[in-house]
């Protein structure tokens, strides 16, 4: 096959999806695409959060930052950011106490 009958094919295949794959591999991808956009999301907002955080000049633990990194609820995350917008320590904001600070 050369390289203008695999665009050719790839062209077809993208303009009429529902022809050559079933509906349970469109529903998967379909998923897999929102889920691939949630995450996104979530580590845009936690890196925002974050860009908050130094920009404020507050310090975060090990924990904290881990907690943030590891939070993939983009409305939990807006609540931090909204909280660090007011709240003056992380501890105010996360509810964790960094026992070494």
């Amino acid at each position: 096959m050369t390289d203008t009958d695999e665009e050719t094919l790839a062209a077809l295949l993208r303009s009429k999806p529902h022809l050559y794959q079933s509906s349970v591999m469109l529903a998967r991808e379909a998923r897999g695409f929102e889920l691939g956009k949630a995450k996104g999301r979530a580590a845009g907002t936690a890196e925002a959060l974050l860009q908050m955080i130094v920009a404020r000049g507050q310090e975060l633990s090990d924990e904290q930052r881990a907690r943030i990194h590891e939070c993939d609820d983009t409305a939990q995350l807006m609540d931090w950011i909204r909280r660090a917008s007011k709240l003056p320590s992380m501890y105010d904001v996360l509810g964790i106490r960094d026992p070494w600070i």
